[in-house]
């Protein structure tokens, strides 16, 4: 069953296999495929560019079968459906996927450019521009509010060698923020509140 799947779905979609006969369901090696396999030479570059039709909705359709460009395609979309000619889907998942791959949007955009039979949507180009961003990084720590009952309260406790290792930040006259290690947080939580009710300062 896997290999069916695999002779009719994945490879025909980067044009290593293509139907042979029906309804036997007999596949053979593209030209391309037949490379790969180390079978012949590598196939000759097509003498003009093979194109791609695009639709608004990002939507690529290689008209002629052509390994390379199918495989370059690959690298930012993914298979809409199953059956007929490749049809591949530009979306934020797939655009993604190539930018942690290293494929940058401009990238992206040049052989879509190149290829297109009736040239890119720009709504497309915006949004593969949008897609390809760098995100925004963040970190998380876990953390530990604590509210103090007066001001002083809150100075004390800025202050106090007992809190120095929490990083202490004060969000408002009486509030201040103090980070808790990510492993044994319970039993760190525990010691600092014995430590401060210890003081004498804190209850």
């Amino acid at each position: 069953m896997w290999l069916r799947s695999l002779l009719s779905g994945v490879l025909p979609w980067l044009h290593v296999t293509e139907r042979a006969a029906e309804p036997e369901e007999v596949f053979r090696l593209t030209a391309d495929g037949a490379w790969l396999a180390g079978r012949t030479p590598r196939p000759p570059v097509a003498p003009t560019a093979p194109r791609i039709a695009i639709s608004a909705e990002g939507r690529l359709r290689v008209t002629a079968p052509d390994g390379r460009l199918l495989w370059a395609v690959a690298g930012f979309a993914r298979p809409a459906r199953a059956g007929g000619r490749p049809v591949y889907l530009v979306d934020r998942r797939s655009v993604a996927r190539a930018r942690s791959a290293g494929i940058s949007a401009e990238t992206m955009v040049a052989l879509l450019r190149k290829h297109a039979e009736n040239g890119v949507p720009p709504r497309l180009v915006e949004q593969i521009r949008e897609w390809g961003r760098e995100p925004h990084r963040i970190t998380m720590h876990p953390a530990l509010l604590v509210e103090c009952e007066t001001e002083a309260g809150a100075d004390e406790l800025m202050v106090s060698p007992i809190v120095r290792g929490h990083h202490p930040r004060r969000l408002d006259t009486t509030s201040i923020l103090l980070t808790l290690p990510h492993e044994d947080m319970d039993e760190e939580l525990k010691t600092l509140i014995r430590r401060l009710t210890r003081s004498g300062l804190f209850v």
